[in-house]
């Protein structure tokens, strides 16, 4: 069944009413949890899942789940957008992503959502997991970015047990390497940290937790007595990555357990959302919307997000307007009682969306629309030729506009719809009253793959695959041609309707010329820029692990 919503009451009545309103006065704990790579039907509580997230979906049930949520469709440009309020294409992290050693960090200009909640006085702030914004020097780490501590990895990928990747120790806190937690599951090492943290608190002051996990990132890897449940599951790929969902599962349950054993719980705004979509070939399901991660389709922009409150502050609902990471700092400043402002030029692109999220029904967002990326650095020489993932693009939203995504150029790989949910009683997975559906996304019966071959890239006569190239395409006119979709009709992508619409095509394009007007030059454009440094390498090999190494 669809859960439904009650009409909105006029919001000041409503918090007038409202029981749990007297928390509304006290500034909340915040923890932010970003998941890497999870795809839409990789959580439970989206419909047609076969993932065991039962502590998520009993979250969910109690805030605002977003329905309509945007991020961009990579690691680096996505987690620069939460930092700086900024869509990439103004930090200048708007391509591919950051490779280990390399010269460039998100410019040390920005104020980072950490840097504004410091400068409250009322929240400490800490950080545990992956940071992937660069750190060739000290002022370029997390602990120099506002963050009071951090515990985890600076780059963007590694191996859940020997934390290695790139031929060295990838762990770290803000005083050198940290060893000893090799062996130790990361997503077990970030819950404990966490839960420490938690536990050691003490003072006035709120704290403001960014979690963002390495889990369910590749490569795929998970406790094994998390996997015996999915043994059913043909593809042993599918029944990993299943058993990485649920055991995060198994650690949002503790952190939210902890934080009632303090007392705090009531008292605490938990945010937790998607960097980017699910990455098909790895073994990810961003059914039934098209494409993955690397991708302008839904499948790499479109995100798992809810936001609740332990008081009941805010309402059960599904939340059909769009949102952003870049409105995350605005927003959650605005629920500890504070305006965001930021004189940083560019200047922020976010807005805040508390005031409807408090609404007790589907308050309109106040954005219209949201920028998919615009990135420069194979628009008009191939300065990256396997690193497309689109040119630039944008989604509307609202009652005046209708629901329409302009993209120009390819919109990348994997370009197909993957995967489509198995046929099976689900029942022994999840007990009646967590078996809930969100989302207004269609219910579509399987009908272009089979679960099993999720390493298939799947050519056909139509080229669709579930596989990632990123070659960019060779002629300029496919990096740049137009293409409309319908999503309030047509929210598969089914249809390039551009020529039947030319009056909505150049709306939109009118729209997204200010944003490719206003863009920086990718800090990672050229070759050079995305070249491991020599000296990054030879102080790992010094000191045991990935680090700072310019000062």
């Amino acid at each position: 069944p669809e859960m439904v919503f009650a009409t909105a009451l006029p919001l000041l009545f409503y918090l007038m009413t409202l029981p749990s309103v007297a928390h509304a006065a006290a500034k909340p704990h915040i923890m932010l949890v970003v998941v890497d790579d999870l795809g839409w039907l990789d959580v439970g509580f989206h419909n047609g899942s076969y993932i065991n997230t039962p502590i998520l979906n009993d979250l969910v049930r109690q805030g605002v789940h977003f329905d309509h949520y945007y991020g961009h469709s990579i690691c680096t440009p996505s987690r620069a957008a939460i930092f700086t309020s900024r869509f990439a294409s103004h930090t200048g992290l708007q391509h591919s992503y950051m490779t280990q050693g390399v010269n460039y960090s998100l410019p040390l200009k920005f104020n980072t959502i950490a840097d504004h909640f410091n400068q409250t006085g009322d929240y400490a702030c800490h950080m545990v997991g992956k940071y992937h914004l660069g750190f060739a020097s000290e002022a370029m780490i997390p602990t120099s970015r506002g963050f009071s501590s951090f515990l985890g990895y600076l780059g963007g990928g590694e191996d859940y047990y020997t934390h290695a990747s790139g031929g060295y120790l990838d762990f770290s806190d803000g005083n050198g390497c940290r060893p000893e937690y090799i062996g130790n599951y990361s997503t077990h090492v970030f819950a404990n940290h966490t839960i420490d943290i938690i536990n050691n608190h003490t003072g006035d002051q709120k704290l403001f937790l960014y979690l963002p996990f390495q889990s369910v990132h590749s490569p795929l890897e998970a406790p094994a007595e998390e996997i015996v449940p999915y043994d059913w599951l043909p593809n042993k790929d599918r029944r990993v990555l299943g058993a990485m969902a649920t055991d995060l599962d198994t650690q949002m349950g503790r952190l939210v357990d902890t934080l009632k054993a303090r007392g705090w719980w009531n008292n605490t705004l938990l945010w937790l959302v998607a960097d980017n979509g699910g990455p098909p070939y790895v073994a990810n399901s961003n059914w039934p919307m098209r494409g993955g991660k690397w991708t302008s389709f839904e499948g790499g922009t479109h995100l798992t997000a809810f936001a609740v409150h332990g008081g009941g502050l805010l309402p059960s609902k599904n939340f059909t307007g769009l949102a952003h990471h870049v409105d995350l700092a605005p927003t959650l400043l605005a629920a500890a009682g504070y305006t965001y402002t930021d004189s940083v030029q560019p200047p922020p692109d976010g807005v805040n969306l508390w005031p409807s999220l408090l609404a007790p029904g589907d308050e309109p967002s106040p954005r219209d629309h949201v920028l998919l990326n615009v990135d420069q650095t194979n628009q008009q020489a191939l300065n990256d030729p396997k690193g497309w993932s689109g040119y630039a693009g944008i989604v509307v939203k609202s009652a005046n506009l209708g629901h329409w995504k302009l993209q120009l150029g390819n919109l990348g790989t994997p370009n197909n719809w993957c995967w489509p949910p198995l046929q099976r009683n689900q029942s022994w997975l999840v007990s009646a009253d967590t078996d809930i559906i969100l989302g207004s996304t269609p219910k579509i019966s399987p009908q272009v793959h089979s679960d099993p071959a999720i390493h298939d890239p799947m050519p056909n006569p139509n080229h669709l695959s579930c596989g990632f190239d990123g070659t960019a395409p060779s002629n300029s006119s496919d990096r740049t041609v137009p293409i409309l979709f319908n999503l309030a009709t047509d929210p598969r992508e089914t249809t390039n309707v551009v020529a039947q619409y030319p009056e909505v095509h150049a709306t939109l394009l009118g729209r997204l010329q200010t944003y490719i007007d206003s863009a920086v030059p990718p800090l990672n454009e050229f070759p050079a820029e995305r070249r491991t440094q020599e000296a990054a390498k030879t102080r790992a090999d010094k000191v045991g692990c990935w680090g700072p190494w310019l000062d």
